[in-house]
Protein backbone atom coordinates (compact mmCIF):
# COMPACT_ATOMS: atom_id res chain seq x y z
CA UNK A 1 0.00 0.00 0.00
CA UNK A 2 2.87 2.66 0.76
CA UNK A 3 4.68 1.29 -2.78
CA UNK A 4 0.78 2.53 -3.99
CA UNK A 5 0.82 5.39 -2.55
CA UNK A 6 3.95 6.64 -3.48
CA UNK A 7 3.50 6.00 -7.16
CA UNK A 8 0.73 7.94 -7.04
CA UNK A 9 2.04 11.00 -5.56
CA UNK A 10 5.42 10.90 -7.48
CA UNK A 11 3.96 9.72 -11.14
CA UNK A 12 -0.19 10.45 -10.99
CA UNK A 13 0.31 14.12 -11.45
CA UNK A 14 2.73 13.60 -14.57
CA UNK A 15 0.22 11.01 -16.08
CA UNK A 16 -2.82 14.05 -14.88
CA UNK A 17 -0.86 16.39 -16.88
CA UNK A 18 -0.01 15.06 -19.60
CA UNK A 19 -4.04 12.85 -20.33
CA UNK A 20 -5.43 15.83 -20.21
CA UNK A 21 -3.73 17.82 -23.20
CA UNK A 22 -4.77 17.04 -26.31
CA UNK A 23 -2.72 15.03 -28.53
CA UNK A 24 -1.07 17.70 -31.01
CA UNK A 25 -0.12 19.51 -28.01
CA UNK A 26 2.25 16.80 -26.90
CA UNK A 27 6.21 16.81 -27.96
CA UNK A 28 7.24 13.86 -28.79
CA UNK A 29 9.36 12.73 -25.56
CA UNK A 30 5.85 13.49 -24.58
CA UNK A 31 4.21 10.66 -26.55
CA UNK A 32 6.75 8.36 -26.09
CA UNK A 33 6.25 8.65 -21.97
CA UNK A 34 2.67 8.30 -21.68
CA UNK A 35 2.08 5.00 -22.62
CA UNK A 36 5.06 3.37 -20.38
CA UNK A 37 3.69 5.99 -17.30
CA UNK A 38 0.25 4.82 -17.97
CA UNK A 39 1.77 1.13 -17.03
CA UNK A 40 3.46 2.14 -14.66
CA UNK A 41 0.29 3.64 -12.67
CA UNK A 42 -1.49 0.45 -13.58
CA UNK A 43 0.90 -1.97 -12.35
CA UNK A 44 2.01 -0.56 -9.05
CA UNK A 45 -0.32 2.44 -8.47
CA UNK A 46 -3.70 3.02 -6.51
CA UNK A 47 -5.60 2.00 -9.32
CA UNK A 48 -7.87 -1.14 -9.13
CA UNK A 49 -10.98 -0.23 -11.29
CA UNK A 50 -8.67 0.70 -14.21
CA UNK A 51 -6.83 -2.91 -13.96
CA UNK A 52 -10.11 -4.56 -14.01
CA UNK A 53 -11.54 -2.19 -17.14
CA UNK A 54 -8.17 -3.42 -19.13
CA UNK A 55 -8.54 -6.90 -17.64
CA UNK A 56 -12.13 -7.22 -19.26
CA UNK A 57 -10.90 -5.24 -22.46
CA UNK A 58 -8.40 -8.93 -22.66
CA UNK A 59 -10.99 -11.38 -22.12
CA UNK A 60 -12.82 -9.42 -25.34
CA UNK A 61 -9.29 -8.88 -27.38
CA UNK A 62 -9.00 -12.56 -26.27
CA UNK A 63 -13.02 -13.91 -26.70
CA UNK A 64 -13.02 -15.23 -23.40
CA UNK A 65 -16.83 -16.24 -22.91
CA UNK A 66 -18.21 -14.07 -26.15
CA UNK A 67 -16.45 -13.28 -29.71
CA UNK A 68 -13.06 -12.30 -29.77
CA UNK A 69 -12.79 -8.65 -31.18
CA UNK A 70 -9.28 -7.89 -31.82
CA UNK A 71 -9.96 -4.10 -31.76
CA UNK A 72 -10.99 -4.10 -28.07
CA UNK A 73 -6.81 -3.70 -26.99
CA UNK A 74 -3.87 -1.45 -28.78
CA UNK A 75 -0.92 -4.24 -28.90
CA UNK A 76 1.01 -2.16 -26.47
CA UNK A 77 -1.54 -2.49 -23.99
CA UNK A 78 -1.76 -6.59 -24.30
CA UNK A 79 0.67 -7.49 -21.75
CA UNK A 80 -0.69 -5.16 -19.00
CA UNK A 81 -4.18 -6.72 -19.67
CA UNK A 82 -2.86 -10.01 -19.70
CA UNK A 83 -1.73 -9.51 -16.46
CA UNK A 84 -4.55 -7.43 -14.95
CA UNK A 85 -6.22 -10.90 -15.72
CA UNK A 86 -4.27 -13.15 -13.89
CA UNK A 87 -2.47 -11.55 -11.31
CA UNK A 88 -5.42 -12.65 -8.49
CA UNK A 89 -5.79 -16.29 -9.63
CA UNK A 90 -8.18 -15.91 -12.28
CA UNK A 91 -8.09 -19.84 -13.55
CA UNK A 92 -10.82 -19.03 -16.27
CA UNK A 93 -9.22 -16.03 -17.44
CA UNK A 94 -6.06 -18.04 -17.86
CA UNK A 95 -7.45 -21.02 -19.19
CA UNK A 96 -9.68 -18.69 -21.97
CA UNK A 97 -6.05 -16.87 -22.48
CA UNK A 98 -4.28 -20.25 -23.07
CA UNK A 99 -7.32 -21.52 -25.25
CA UNK A 100 -6.71 -18.08 -27.70
CA UNK A 101 -3.03 -18.49 -27.79
CA UNK A 102 -3.37 -22.46 -29.09
CA UNK A 103 -5.41 -20.55 -32.07
CA UNK A 104 -3.22 -17.90 -32.73
CA UNK A 105 -0.35 -17.37 -35.32
CA UNK A 106 0.79 -14.42 -34.30
CA UNK A 107 4.21 -15.03 -32.72
CA UNK A 108 4.88 -11.58 -30.97
CA UNK A 109 0.97 -11.63 -29.72
CA UNK A 110 1.52 -15.17 -28.41
CA UNK A 111 4.99 -14.48 -26.79
CA UNK A 112 3.36 -11.32 -25.52
CA UNK A 113 0.57 -13.45 -23.10
CA UNK A 114 2.58 -15.99 -22.64
CA UNK A 115 5.13 -13.80 -21.41
CA UNK A 116 2.94 -11.51 -19.07
CA UNK A 117 0.89 -14.90 -17.45
CA UNK A 118 4.55 -16.14 -16.39
CA UNK A 119 5.61 -12.62 -14.79
CA UNK A 120 2.38 -11.97 -13.48
CA UNK A 121 0.52 -15.37 -12.67
CA UNK A 122 0.16 -16.42 -9.18
CA UNK A 123 1.98 -19.34 -8.37
CA UNK A 124 -0.55 -22.11 -9.07
CA UNK A 125 -1.50 -20.53 -12.30
CA UNK A 126 2.67 -20.01 -13.25
CA UNK A 127 3.05 -23.72 -12.27
CA UNK A 128 0.37 -25.08 -14.91
CA UNK A 129 1.92 -23.13 -17.77
CA UNK A 130 4.85 -23.76 -16.54
CA UNK A 131 4.25 -27.54 -16.89
CA UNK A 132 2.07 -26.76 -20.44
CA UNK A 133 5.65 -25.50 -21.97
CA UNK A 134 6.80 -28.60 -22.59
CA UNK A 135 3.70 -29.90 -24.97
CA UNK A 136 3.52 -29.23 -28.43
CA UNK A 137 1.65 -25.91 -28.23
CA UNK A 138 4.31 -24.31 -26.97
CA UNK A 139 7.48 -23.99 -29.34
CA UNK A 140 11.32 -23.63 -27.94
CA UNK A 141 11.54 -19.64 -27.52
CA UNK A 142 8.50 -19.30 -26.08
CA UNK A 143 9.46 -21.74 -23.23
CA UNK A 144 12.43 -19.49 -22.64
CA UNK A 145 10.53 -16.46 -22.63
CA UNK A 146 8.11 -18.12 -20.06
CA UNK A 147 11.47 -19.35 -17.94
CA UNK A 148 12.90 -15.84 -17.83
CA UNK A 149 9.94 -14.28 -16.63
CA UNK A 150 8.41 -17.14 -14.50
CA UNK A 151 11.54 -17.04 -12.88
CA UNK A 152 11.35 -13.36 -12.10
CA UNK A 153 7.80 -13.60 -10.82
CA UNK A 154 8.16 -12.50 -7.26
CA UNK A 155 5.27 -13.92 -5.88
CA UNK A 156 5.93 -17.21 -8.23
CA UNK A 157 9.74 -17.62 -7.76
CA UNK A 158 10.07 -19.81 -5.03
CA UNK A 159 7.91 -22.30 -6.35
CA UNK A 160 9.22 -21.80 -10.15
CA UNK A 161 12.92 -21.96 -9.10
CA UNK A 162 13.36 -25.77 -7.70
CA UNK A 163 10.99 -26.52 -10.91
CA UNK A 164 13.44 -25.30 -13.13
CA UNK A 165 16.11 -27.05 -11.70
CA UNK A 166 14.24 -30.22 -11.62
CA UNK A 167 13.49 -29.94 -14.97
CA UNK A 168 16.93 -28.23 -16.57
CA UNK A 169 17.50 -31.00 -19.19
CA UNK A 170 14.53 -30.70 -20.66
CA UNK A 171 14.35 -26.66 -20.45
CA UNK A 172 17.83 -26.96 -22.69
CA UNK A 173 16.45 -29.61 -25.14
CA UNK A 174 13.73 -27.60 -26.31
CA UNK A 175 14.84 -24.02 -26.48
CA UNK A 176 16.74 -22.76 -29.34
CA UNK A 177 20.78 -23.41 -29.41
CA UNK A 178 21.61 -19.77 -29.35
CA UNK A 179 19.27 -19.51 -26.21
CA UNK A 180 20.90 -22.37 -24.37
CA UNK A 181 24.51 -20.68 -23.07
CA UNK A 182 22.05 -17.65 -22.17
CA UNK A 183 20.17 -19.43 -19.72
CA UNK A 184 22.09 -18.04 -16.65
CA UNK A 185 21.43 -14.60 -17.23
CA UNK A 186 18.66 -15.49 -14.89
CA UNK A 187 20.89 -15.39 -11.71
CA UNK A 188 20.28 -11.47 -12.04
CA UNK A 189 16.39 -12.42 -10.90
CA UNK A 190 17.59 -13.13 -7.54
CA UNK A 191 18.19 -10.42 -4.87
CA UNK A 192 19.99 -12.29 -1.76
CA UNK A 193 23.95 -12.97 -1.59
CA UNK A 194 22.51 -16.54 -0.77
CA UNK A 195 19.65 -16.81 -3.47
CA UNK A 196 22.65 -15.98 -6.19
CA UNK A 197 25.28 -17.89 -4.50
CA UNK A 198 22.82 -21.18 -5.24
CA UNK A 199 21.75 -20.03 -8.92
CA UNK A 200 25.39 -19.67 -9.48
CA UNK A 201 26.36 -23.45 -8.37
CA UNK A 202 23.48 -24.70 -9.80
CA UNK A 203 24.65 -23.53 -13.24
CA UNK A 204 28.00 -24.80 -13.01
CA UNK A 205 26.86 -28.02 -12.46
CA UNK A 206 24.78 -27.88 -15.73
CA UNK A 207 28.03 -26.88 -17.75
CA UNK A 208 27.78 -29.64 -19.98
CA UNK A 209 24.55 -28.99 -21.19
CA UNK A 210 25.37 -25.43 -21.96
CA UNK A 211 28.61 -25.14 -23.37
CA UNK A 212 29.56 -20.89 -23.54
CA UNK A 213 27.69 -20.67 -20.63
CA UNK A 214 30.52 -18.26 -18.60
CA UNK A 215 30.14 -15.03 -20.04
CA UNK A 216 25.84 -15.08 -19.24
CA UNK A 217 26.46 -16.16 -15.91
CA UNK A 218 29.46 -14.06 -15.20
CA UNK A 219 26.66 -11.20 -16.05
CA UNK A 220 23.83 -12.60 -14.00
CA UNK A 221 26.13 -13.11 -10.80
CA UNK A 222 27.18 -9.61 -11.18
CA UNK A 223 24.00 -8.09 -11.20
CA UNK A 224 22.55 -9.78 -8.43
CA UNK A 225 25.27 -9.22 -6.73
CA UNK A 226 24.46 -5.76 -6.97
CA UNK A 227 20.91 -6.14 -6.54
CA UNK A 228 21.51 -7.50 -3.17
CA UNK A 229 24.59 -4.92 -2.37
CA UNK A 230 21.85 -1.85 -3.35
CA UNK A 231 19.10 -3.72 -1.27
CA UNK A 232 21.45 -3.61 2.04
CA UNK A 233 23.11 0.03 1.77
CA UNK A 234 19.48 1.19 1.11
CA UNK A 235 17.18 -0.59 3.28
CA UNK A 236 16.99 1.92 6.26
CA UNK A 237 16.39 4.66 3.32
CA UNK A 238 13.01 2.89 1.86
CA UNK A 239 11.86 2.37 5.25
CA UNK A 240 12.17 5.48 6.24
CA UNK A 241 10.12 6.91 2.78
CA UNK A 242 7.48 4.81 3.60
CA UNK A 243 7.44 5.30 7.09
CA UNK A 244 4.18 6.11 8.44
CA UNK A 245 5.96 8.59 11.32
Amino acid sequence: AELADWVEATYGPVWTYLSERPATALSTSERLLAPSLWSLLLENGNRAENRAEIATRAKAYMGIGQEADPTALPAEDLYTAVAAGVENGDWNFYQGAIAFVRTSQNQTERVTILSAIAGEGTPEIVTDLFKLSFGDDISGNELYSIYSYAVRNEKAQSTIWPMVKDNFSNIVAKIPLIRKQQTPRIVSAFCTAEEVADAKAFFESQADLIPGYERSLAQGVEQGENCSALRAATAEDVKAVFSND
